[in-house]
C-alpha cells in the first residue's frame, strides 16, 4: 500500500498552517529563552541554545541515525515522542499529522530514530510504514507517563485527550525537567475554558497546576 506523502508534504509546505505553526513554536522558543537571557535566532538554533549540553566536537553523524541524516555539529540533540496521531493509513487527517511530524523532524535536523511514536490504534501496516521511515514504534502504552530523565525532549501530542498532558506533567513536574521540555499539542488554555475549575483540580491536577488561576 502506497502512502500518499509526497502529496501531502507539499500540501503542508504550501499551507498557511505549516507557517503559523513555525512562527508560534519560534515565539513560545524565544520567550523560553529571553527567561534563560540567551540570544535570538532561528528556530534551529533556538532548539541548540535550550539544549545546554550539546558538544560542538561530537560527530556530525549521530549513532543510529538512517542513512542520509546528519546533524550539523554543535546543533541541538533533542529527542522527540509522539503520541496519537491516530490511524494514517485511513484518515486524511493522521496523515497530515504524520506528514507534520517528519517535516518537524527535518526543520529541526532531529534523526527519525531520535523519534519514538505510539498510538494504540496502530495496525500492524502503519507499525511497518512507520519502522521503514525510520521512527521507532514503542512497544507498550506509557499513557504519557515519560520522564524527560535530563534529556531536552519534544512531545508532539495532536489531539491527545486531556489526561495523557496531566500524565506527562506528573512525571516532569520539576523545573528542571519542565525546562527540557517542548510541549505540541493542544492548548492548556483551550482545556481550561472548556472544562469546570473543579474538575480540572480533582482529575487534572497538573494541568490545573500549571494554570495558578484555576
Amino acid at each position: 500500500m502506497t502512502m500518499p506523502f509526497s502529496l501531502n508534504r507539499e500540501d503542508l509546505l504550501l499551507s498557511d498552517f505549516w507557517s503559523l505553526a513555525l512562527e508560534t513554536i519560534d515565539s513560545c522558543l524565544t520567550k523560553h529563552l529571553e527567561q534563560l537571557k540567551a540570544p535570538d535566532g532561528t528556530l534551529l538554533e533556538a532548539l541548540g541554545n535550550l539544549h545546554l549540553n550539546s558538544s560542538p566536537d561530537e560527530s556530525a553523524v549521530t549513532p543510529g541515525a538512517i542513512p542520509g541524516e546528519t546533524l550539523v555539529p554543535g546543533t541541538c540533540r533533542w529527542k522527540c515522542v509522539c503520541y496519537g496521531i491516530g490511524n494514517f493509513a485511513t484518515c486524511v487527517i493522521a496523515r497530515y499529522q504524520l506528514t507534520f511530524l517528519l517535516l518537524f523532524l527535518e526543520k529541526c535536523r532531529i534523526p527519525r530514530r531520535h523519534c519514538w511514536v505510539y498510538d494504540p490504534l496502530f495496525s500492524q501496516l502503519e507499525i511497518g510504514v512507520l519502522n521503514s521511515l525510520g521512527l521507532t514504534v514503542l512497544n507498550e502504552n506509557e499513557e504519557g507517563k515519560r520522564s524527560v530523565d535530563g534529556e531536552p525532549t519534544i512531545f508532539y501530542m495532536p489531539h491527545c485527550g486531556t489526561a495523557l498532558y496531566n500524565n506527562l506533567l506528573w512525571s516532569n513536574w520539576s523545573l528542571d525537567a519542565l525546562s527540557q521540555m517542548l510541549l505540541i499539542g493542544n492548548s492548556f488554555r483551550g482545556l481550561e475554558e472548556r472544562l469546570l475549575g473543579r474538575i480540572l483540580q480533582k482529575n487534572y491536577t497538573y494541568i490545573a497546576k500549571e494554570n495558578p488561576k484555576i
